[in-house]
């Protein structure tokens, strides 16, 4: 399976290659964060626990046969507390980097 192939994360869109010339007039639009409004947990790395479990509990779950680090943003599925209602991420909350890279993977 390619890259291009793989499917995308959850909350992203398709995967595409960026190309200066195709995507020269794009930029980050306002209100990236709302691609994760209806993600109630993100993926975290080790650097960020401690900054993201002062916002919101840090959990463990097995993905497959591996254990990921999730940062629990609501307790309903596709219901993120971080998110406001213009789709932008909460001050208050950590941004976790899975958010900050959006729109690239």
């Amino acid at each position: 399976m390619s890259r291009l192939d793989s499917p995308p994360p959850p909350g992203f869109g398709p995967i595409s290659l960026l190309d200066r010339k195709r995507h020269a007039q794009r930029g980050i639009r306002p209100h990236a964060a709302r691609f994760a409004a209806a993600l109630h947990a993100i993926p975290l790395t080790l650097p960020e626990f401690i900054a993201a479990g002062r916002a919101c509990p840090v959990v463990f779950a097995r993905a497959g046969s591996e254990w990921i680090a999730l940062m629990v943003v609501g307790v309903v599925e596709h219901q993120n507390l971080c998110v406001d209602a213009n789709g932008d991420w909460r001050a208050d909350c950590y941004t976790p980097a899975y958010v900050r890279r959006y729109p690239f993977c």
